[in-house]
């Protein structure tokens, strides 16, 4: 069972929030869908869980298998 997490993005771009998060806890490498929209297949490194994670303009979306 796959656990969502919806997140407002206040860093201002996609971008940023995916800079900001792979320099802090996230593991992974990103993968540029659009301008606006990122994605990471990766581990979150406080818990050494596999995550995905999309990130947009206004929103980060967390998906943990």
């Amino acid at each position: 069972m796959s656990r969502v997490r919806i997140v407002r993005n206040r860093h201002g771009s996609a971008l940023a929030a995916c800079e900001a998060w792979l320099a802090g806890t996230l593991w992974g490498r990103k993968i540029v869908l659009s301008a606006d929209n990122l994605h990471v297949y990766g581990c979150w490194s406080r818990k050494w869980k596999p995550v995905n994670v999309q990130f947009l303009r206004d929103k980060i979306v967390v998906v943990r298998p």
